[in-house]
């Protein structure tokens, strides 16, 4: 019997998950070896937090990714990061931050907000939803995430300026990457499973933006994005 169940978004596009912080979750637990499952939960509304993913294990419900990955790791005694010196530390929690404080919410507008890829994450995210009512239920919920995305701050910028952020973030991280084939060093850390999380949502959904352009023109990136896939997703 799996420990933990995992809940996340269904598989989109040739990814683990569509949303990085379900897949960074999944690569966590994959990393450290942990026996899990994974169910398909599309209701954010469902979840202990609003927000999607969620473990269960033993019969108690955590959310947010960060969360549960500190959690599992006190309480399975499983560390990905346990090689890394304490300033390596302190960097990565800077470059985690970074990632989901400031990049996601760029790819979300690039997603959600920009109308030239509207159409496209309708049609493919939400194509259970019957063609007759699914302009009107996808609409409201686009509402609300260009809502969130502006009380948050970002999409209060021009899109050529959340572009640029998201450009500079990912330049930052491939710069600290250098020629270093993990982030970890000589294995793969918990960075690894943030960063490819992000990178391979950025290279093989069909999103148009110059942040995706960016990445896919990295050639650093893209090879580590395609090793780092290998080595924890298994592909």
């Amino acid at each position: 019997m799996s420990q933990v169940t995992l809940y996340q978004f269904q598989r989109a596009w040739d990814v683990p998950s569509p949303s990085p912080f379900c897949m960074k979750v999944e690569g966590f637990l994959r990393l450290a070896g942990i026996d899990h499952k994974t169910a398909v939960q599309n209701d954010p509304r469902k979840a202990p937090k609003g927000k999607l993913p969620y473990i269960s294990y033993r019969n108690k419900k955590m959310g947010d990714s960060n969360l549960i990955i500190g959690f599992l790791t006190k309480e399975l005694g499983v560390d990905p990061d346990s090689h890394l010196s304490a300033e390596e530390k302190n960097i990565h929690h800077a470059m985690r931050v970074m990632l989901d404080e400031r990049l996601y919410f760029a790819m979300m507008y690039s997603r959600w907000a920009d109308d030239h890829n509207w159409e496209l994450l309708k049609n493919n995210l939400f194509s259970a939803i019957p063609k007759l009512i699914r302009g009107v239920i996808t609409n409201k919920i686009r509402s609300g995430v260009i809502s969130d995305l502006h009380s948050q701050g970002m999409s209060r910028h021009s899109a050529d300026e959340i572009y640029q952020m998201g450009i500079e973030d990912l330049q930052c991280l491939s710069g600290y990457l250098g020629e270093k084939q993990w982030f970890g060093g000589e294995s793969p850390c918990v960075l690894d499973i943030c960063a490819v999380s992000y990178l391979v949502n950025f290279i093989r959904p069909p999103i148009q933006c110059p942040i995706n352009d960016y990445v896919k023109q990295n050639e650093r990136l893209t090879a580590y994005t395609d090793r780092a896939m290998a080595k924890i997703f298994e592909e």
